[in-house]
């Protein structure tokens, strides 16, 4: 194969130690060995926010990796697939996996190989380029080719009777020269079966060597399964005496049967026997044992321990677990779990006595809790031997194999005796092998952990017997040898192998196996029956042992709806992430019935060419397209096929034709599908991407007998001619008969079909078809398509945007072409309201890159209805024709709009709405974000998606300019949407890490020209009516200004501001009356009014400004306590931090009651303050501030240096709760109503002392802005108690789950009469917040509390949150365990604000 790169990629890399290791199992040097893995050094991207390896590859297979950090190993956690190169011998040409055309055949039933000529001619006629021989192996005495009598020998009828006298390698040979033959001459290729799940029961190898089937000996487990067994089959043998129905005629016949069994079998059976105790034989031994030993010691505690889970694992231990009470106790450790029920100094006569008497109670627990598990055994044994009762003797069906006796037993035995039934050498009693409903793959159903055999739930294949690997090869030494040199031996044959059962297969078992073939033919083509019940269970094979297709059948849907859906399901789309694993699509297998029996013989025709248009590789069945009525019997056939005289016989000839075009399809890249279903009609147009040119299929089935009125279907702007078209006849009342001597299909022919009656509408440019009464149920037409007057030249007018059109775009003109909400611009259409007004409305429901189509998406619908999309987007960019920027792509639409209205289908328009406005906007970004990946990408987008012009909402009042907007669509318009608070959390993250440092500055001189009695106000109103309503929103002020200042340096101390309050008056606005000032004045009036202490009412404060305050809500204070240094604030009846959540339920109560005061000196606010006093000590250091100092109330002056020195003396001792409470003396604690240990208050000095010691999120913000106030130890351990308590995979637990006040389902417009809840009231009482767990990361990679491990699958959670977000953003919350919340702002700018700011402070640090 041409040489390929494999390329691993951490994405967000960002941490300081280079100790990633990649470790592959590739054969980078040449010999593969699963268990060896080879070291690879990830290196660093230039941006230092990913790191990568890339590994050359030219070798198939599958192949295993796992990632190193620093000194941790993990188990592999990935795998990835190298493709065979699969060569057509006919034109030496590589063939893409899917374009596989395989006809399957079964060896027993097409004579000796001097007889198989006429079969592969047909199979080179019919387009077929693989055949799937059902195994040439030497047959059982069952005569199915799955239940192999030796796998080394092929089968004497394959050879004529000179060839039999041969040697087996000399017959080998011959099977391999036949299959060269097929390849070199009809340029086909081969696979066959392997079978490793089991041999025949009359194998010769189970007498040489038993121990590989599960025998009584080796698997003594099975023996109530056997005695169960053993007693159903006798009882068939006397139903007529016990005066049980023999000859079944209902079920009340069966019910009696069923009776008998439970009331008179079980019973005597006594199983149960073999999951107990003998109680007061083991009680005895105990006693002995403690009068000879009375000096042992307890060794394990039994609080919070499972009792019945500790007799299990610890105290009985299993014998033979093939006889009845083999089990017996433990003594040590019986009376170690003695001692600790009740410790003693002495072992006197009368504790010994208690102890065992308390000992008889457990025991009697014991065995009756596994009487409880037989008693459920035995009630689904008989419910599954009834199941297989209505099968075999009433179903319609089913078998219905007559009167029961001897020969014809009740049930069909699990188990085969080697030797006659007297001699009862465990050895030679094997097990036979089967099926289960919902089989766990992963388990073993016949060993010890499983009760199937038990139970009778395996459908049993009583000619094969179940093989026993164990573990590794040493667990059965020939076993795996015998089956390794079968395995080799089809790998030299043939071109692939096809893995029968593979859901049975142990994955060990399986790996070694292929890894063995695979060294024989590198190249090998690996098909499988699978059948897990799980797509992610199929992946896990898939990935494991590198299967390259599961086969999947069309004949199992019920109805032409769902076979439409396989189509779909199985259409192989390129980057496909969610999709089904690769299937090989058959129109009918070997296994199940036909067309004739499950629907009707004329829809073999509408059936194949369905399965012909699928994008993946395709199969049929030998006897489908010459239409055999009937599945054939693998194990009671014994015919041969017939031979096929001309090939106009069932649909042979539409076959070959069908397959041509599958084969076309794939290699000329027709890789874009749409389907159609409607009635008993299915319609698959494929098409190519770029020229549109296409091949319609036009399939009436035949479910059942019946008609409809013959349909019209309507075309845009397309040209179609016909390719064929057929109708199938089939005279079914003529059956072949079953004694003939070889098998015949139906009597049937293909009745050509003329065109059908195009109609072309001259005004709208669209075709109609119309199809005649000759289209009947069994009917296809194939037609050619292409795009009405449509040349390439059109297409790359269309699609191309040159670099021109988009060059002068600014990031607010793409906030207008990609984004705007409804509110902002009110946008509806027939998919409901779309997230945005922009482009990015259209494509957040178009299906994502590697995403299927959203079933019949009304928005898809609607645009196929006309040119109203097309039009809406260029008459929304007119409104803007005023914008300089705007007109080159204004003109781009306008000059498209006449060539896509004349000549474009409408149903092509959606795939044209995707342009590059989003990449021109990343490339206006920082460095940071042009190299930081899809990722960090789309969350630095979502400042494009909240930063524009609100004519309602602007940065000041008489002049229009562009806002950013706390959250979408919950605070777009007004005095609502721009918060403070929100702003300056967001501004590092949303600004300064991309790029847009005027735009953060803009934002920072905006709030600091309405500083009020040292505030800034968290709702700016457009500086109309800005409220003061926060305490913390000022110190989030000045940590974006030290943010601001790190970024671009100390310009902004000078930046001018104009004042609206210079005397901390509330006037009206007026630019005459501003005074200018500086932003270091600004900062030195906020320290100056804190330290003096603050204390004023809202202006207008009462229901004018909030409705649901009550009157000392609106009352604002805030003093420095200066003992410690701390801003102490706020009061019961307001909520000065984010936390903000104010009752507005009558009903319930709890209007005007805050959820979280948080009243006192909340942690964050310390922390904040004390980065600013840092910050300003670090200025003076440079000569860049000026002051020095405050005065305090009393006119007494505290520097800068001593009140940080304050805060940093005493924060611990204040803040931290310790883990150990003897400790509690050396901190300010309030022992009684700690609630959790070794963690930091939330706040200190409440009006609610309880709520001081509340388990919150808010610290992590103080130990990122001020690390130093925590010490190292304290720190790390309240981190990882967190991680546990508070931290979901999404967002942060805005309360520990254990609080009392817990409510973590968040909502708002539910009124009751919970006064924790209602409206509400719970909003920060337990939901998960998002924003929090960018200052999560942070802290917690400072004070190394986790690693990368954790932060990698953090990042992941919230990676799949934002790319399958409508909104493209991060949401505000989510519920309890990242439940989603409708009631929550689908995308919350600090959300995505503080992750990226946590992506860009890891760059920073290796930086």
């Amino acid at each position: 194969m041409d040489t390929e790169i494999f390329n691993i990629y951490l994405s967000n890399y960002g941490f300081p130690e280079n100790k990633h290791t990649l470790y592959i199992n590739y054969p980078i040097n040449g010999t593969y060995s699963r268990s060896y893995f080879h070291p690879i050094k990830f290196i660093k991207n230039t941006n230092l926010i990913s790191a990568y390896c890339d590994v050359l590859i030219d070798h198939p297979g599958a192949y295993q990796y796992y990632v190193n950090y620093k000194h941790r190993t993990f188990n592999a956690t990935g795998y990835f697939i190298i493709e065979p190169r699969i060569i057509l011998p006919a034109t030496n040409t590589v063939l893409p996996l899917k374009g596989l055309r395989l006809l399957s055949m079964v060896p027993k039933w097409m004579g000796n190989l001097a007889q198989w000529s006429g079969f592969l001619e047909q199979a080179d006629y019919s387009n077929y380029n693989i055949i799937h021989f059902a195994p040439m192996q030497k047959r059982g005495i069952s005569g199915s080719p799955f239940s192999i009598d030796n796998p080394l020998f092929f089968s004497d009828d394959l050879f004529c009777d000179n060839d039999n006298k041969k040697s087996n390698e000399e017959k080998m040979k011959l099977v391999k020269s036949t299959i060269d033959i097929i390849s070199s001459k009809h340029g086909i290729l081969s696979l066959s079966d392997v079978v490793w799940n089991h041999v025949s029961n009359s194998s010769e190898l189970l007498y040489e060597h038993p121990e590989i089937g599960y025998n009584l000996h080796n698997s003594p487990h099975l023996m109530a399964a056997y005695e169960l067994d053993s007693a159903l089959i006798n009882l068939s043998s006397c139903m007529e005496e016990l005066d049980l129905p023999f000859d079944i005629a209902s079920e009340q016949d069966i019910d009696e049967i069923i009776s008998y069994i439970e009331n008179s079998i079980f019973p005597a059976l006594k199983l149960f026997e073999y999951k107990w105790i003998r109680i007061d034989e083991q009680i005895q031994t105990l006693h002995k044992y403690l009068h000879q030993n009375k000096s042992v010691q307890t060794s394990f505690s039994v609080q919070e321990m499972d009792m019945m889970q500790l007799l299990n694992e610890k105290i009985v231990v299993n014998g033979h677990v093939g006889t009845r009470f083999h089990k017996s106790l433990d003594c040590e450790y019986t009376i170690s779990l003695l001692l600790a029920l009740n410790s003693t100094d002495q072992m006197t006569e009368e504790w010994i006595d208690k102890m065992c008497s308390r000992l008889h109670i457990l025991l009697e627990e014991y065995n009756s809790f596994h009487y409880n598990i037989y008693e459920q055994d035995v009630k689904i044994a008989l419910k599954n031997i009834k199941n297989r009762l209505m099968y075999t003797q009433l179903a319609n069906d089913g078998p219905k194999l007559g009167i029961i006796n001897e020969k014809n037993p009740i049930v069909e035995s699990y188990f085969v005796h080697l030797k006659p039934k007297a001699d009862m050498d465990p050895n030679m009693i094997l097990l036979c092998n089967g099926w289960l409903w919902d089989l766990d793959p992963l388990s073993d159903f016949a060993g010890p952990g499983s009760s199937a055999y038990i139970r009778r739930e395996v459908i049993v294949w009583s000619d094969c017997v179940k093989l026993r690997y164990g573990d590794s090869p040493k667990d059965s030494p020939w076993l795996w040898k015998q089956m390794r040199d079968y395995t080799e031996n089809t790998a030299r044959i043939f071109h692939g192998i096809r893995i029968d059962n593979c859901h049975s297969t142990p994955l060990q078992v399986a790996e070694y196996l292929l890894d063995a073939a695979r060294k024989i033919r590198p190249n090998l083509y690996v098909l499988a029956e699978l059948f897990t019940g799980s797509t992610e269970l199929d992946r896990l094979f898939v990935s494991r042992l590198g299967i390259h297709a599961l086969i999947r059948e069309a004949m199992h849907s019920p109805n032409s709806h769902e076979l439409s859906k396989l189509v779909e399901l199985y259409h192989d789309l390129p980057g496909s992430v969610e999709s089904s694993p690769p299937a090989l699509f058959m129109d009918c297998t070997h296994d199940n019935e036909t067309p004739f029996q499950k629907r009707t013989a004329q829809d073999t025709l509408p059936n194949a060419a369905i399965v012909a248009f699928s994008g993946c590789a395709i199969g049929s069945v030998k006897g489908y397209d010459e239409i055999y009525p009937r599945r054939l019997d693998i194990v009671s056939e014994t015919r041969l096929y017939g031979a096929i005289a001309e090939y106009s016989v069932g649909i042979i000839k539409a076959k070959s034709q069908l397959l041509d075009i599958h084969g076309k399809m794939l290699l000329d890249g027709y890789s874009e599908v749409k389907i159609t279903q409607e009635h008993d009609f299915v319609i698959i147009h494929r098409m190519h991407p770029k020229s549109e040119d296409g091949y319609l299929l036009i399939a009436r089935t035949a479910f059942e007998d019946g008609k409809r009125e013959p349909a019209m279907l309507r075309l845009e702007r397309t040209r179609v001619k016909l390719e064929f078209g057929y109708s199938l006849k089939v005279d079914a009342k003529y059956l072949p008969s079953m004694v003939s001597s070889c098998i015949q299909g139906l009597p049937s022919h293909l009745e050509p079909l003329e065109a059908p009656l195009i109609i072309r509408d001259r005004d709208s440019d669209s075709v109609q078809i119309h199809f005649s009464d000759r289209f009947s149920p069994g009917s296809i037409y194939v037609l050619n398509t292409a795009i009405h007057s449509w040349s390439m030249q059109d297409f790359e007018f269309v699609s191309t945007l040159p670099d021109d059109t988009i060059k002068d775009l600014e990031l607010l003109d793409c906030n207008v072409i990609l984004y705007r909400c409804q509110v902002e611009e009110n946008d509806s259409t027939g998919h409901g309201p779309l997230a945005y007004a922009g482009l990015q409305g259209f494509m957040s429901v178009f299906p994502r890159h590697g995403e299927r189509p959203k079933e019949k998406n009304p928005l898809f619908k609607h645009l196929e209805q006309g040119y109203w999309a097309f039009e809406y987007i260029f008459q929304r960019l007119e409104r803007y024709k005023n914008n300089k920027h705007l007109i080159h792509l204004i003109r781009w639409f306008k000059s498209r709009v006449s060539l896509i209205k004349e000549k474009l289908p409408t149903c092509l328009l959606p795939k044209y709405f995707e342009i590059l406005i989003y990449n021109h906007a990343i490339s206006l970004m920082s460095p940071f974000v042009q190299n930081g990946g899809r990722f960090i990408q789309a969350l630095a987008m979502t400042s494009v998606q909240s930063h524009g012009l609100v004519p309602s909402a602007s940065l000041a009042p008489t002049r229009l300019m562009p806002t950013l907007a706390a959250g979408l669509p919950h605070f777009t318009e007004g005095a609502m949407r721009v918060w403070g608070r929100d702003v300056f959390l967001s501004l590092h993250g949303l600004f300064l890490t991309t790029g847009q440092t005027e735009t953060a500055k803009r934002h920072l001189v905006a709030f600091a020209g309405v500083l009020y009695h040292g505030l800034i106000p968290n709702l700016l109103d457009s500086q109309r009516q800005p409220r003061y309503n926060s305490r913390d929103t000022v110190w989030y002020f000045m940590q974006a200004l030290q943010d601001y200042y790190h970024f671009c340096g100390p310009s902004i101390l000078d930046e001018p501001v104009l004042c609206q309050f210079p005397n901390n008056e509330h006037v009206n606005w007026n630019e005459r009356d501003r005074q200018e000032r500086t932003i270091a004045a600004i900062m030195q009036e906020i320290m100056e009014k804190h330290a003096y202490g603050i204390h004023f009412r809202e202006h207008l404060g009462g229901r004018m400004i909030d409705a649901q305050m009550t009157d000392q809500g609106f009352n604002i204070d805030i003093d420095v306590d200066w003992q410690t240094g701390i801003l102490v604030g706020g009061n019961k009846w307001n909520c000065g931090t984010w936390m903000d959540k104010m009752g507005e339920s009558v009903r319930a109560g709890n209007k005007g009651h805050p959820a979280t005061p948080r009243d006192g000196a909340p942690i964050e606010i310390t922390g904040l303050l004390k980065s600013a006093l840092r910050w300003i000590n670090q200025l003076i250091e440079k000569g860049e501030y000026q002051w020095k100092s405050v005065t305090l109330a009393n006119e007494e002056t505290k520097t800068f240096r001593q009140w940080e020195e304050l805060l940093q003396n005493h924060f611990e001792r204040i803040y931290y709760v310790p883990k150990d409470s003897s400790m509690d003396q050396d901190y300010e604690i309030i022992s009684d109503i700690v609630h959790r240990r070794g963690i930091y208050k939330d706040v200190i000095r409440s009006s609610e002392p309880f709520t001081e010691y509340q388990l919150r999120p808010n610290f992590f913000i103080a130990m990122t802005v001020a690390p130093e106030l925590f010490k190292k130890a304290h720190a790390h351990q309240a981190i990882m108690i967190s991680k546990e308590v508070l931290v979901t995979p999404i967002g942060i637990r805005s309360l520990d789950f254990a609080d009392l006040q817990y409510r973590p389902f968040y909502r708002n417009s539910d009124e009751t009469d919970d006064f924790q809840t209602s409206k509400g009231l719970n909003y920060h009482q337990g939901p998960e917040w998002l924003w929090p767990m960018g200052y999560f990361l942070r802290s917690a990679c400072y004070f190394g509390a986790i690693d990368h491990e954790e932060v990698s699958k953090i990042l992941g959670a919230q990676r799949k949150c934002l790319f399958e977000n409508d909104w493209c953003g991060l949401p505000e919350l989510t519920n309890k365990n990242g439940d989603f919340c409708a009631e929550s702002c689908p995308n919350q700018t600090w959300s995505s604000a503080t992750l990226l700011g946590f992506l860009f402070s890891e760059k920073d640090s290796l930086q």
